[in-house]
């Protein structure tokens, strides 16, 4: 189960690394095959870079670089009702509700500066309201916001 600060994103590419991972495993142990197909409908796999998680997909190419075998990683649109997509996505919303075994993956860096905004900014307004300073203005503008005038 993944933290509940995990976007579906990270979720998604974290998945495609442990099974790489897997396949990494598997083959150094059976030596079994040699050609290798991950379908994926993560849009960081067919930009092959990732705005959240740019860390992981790195990861994931240098496993694939590792494998002495040919992987392909293949884009497929979400939600059009291909079986197997939707056979995987209930799969990981079972596991997302019921399992109980945590993965411990650091944030990225732009999840530790979006953390600590949310914490800045739910403090200021909590701060704004219990002000007695500028009730007027507060009756304008009730919340705080990092936005531009």
């Amino acid at each position: 189960m993944l933290p509940n600060d995990f976007n579906i994103i990270s979720a998604g590419l974290i998945a495609i690394k442990l099974s790489i991972e897997y396949i990494l495993n598997s083959f150094r142990e059976y030596n079994i095959t040699k050609h290798i197909v991950i379908f994926s409908d993560s849009l960081s796999i067919k930009a092959g870079s990732s705005q959240s998680r740019p860390n992981i997909i790195n990861e994931i190419f240098d496993l694939v670089d590792k494998l002495d075998v040919i992987v392909k990683l293949v884009w497929i649109p979400s939600h059009l009702g291909i079986p197997g997509n939707e056979t995987v996505g209930k799969a990981a919303r079972f596991a997302r509700e019921n399992c109980a075994a945590t993965l411990n993956y650091p944030l990225a860096l732009n999840e530790v500066y979006s953390k600590i905004q949310s914490y800045v900014l739910r403090k200021w307004q909590n701060l704004w309201q219990l002000s007695d300073t500028g009730k007027f203005y507060r009756e304008i503008e009730p919340s705080v916001s990092l936005g531009k005038i």
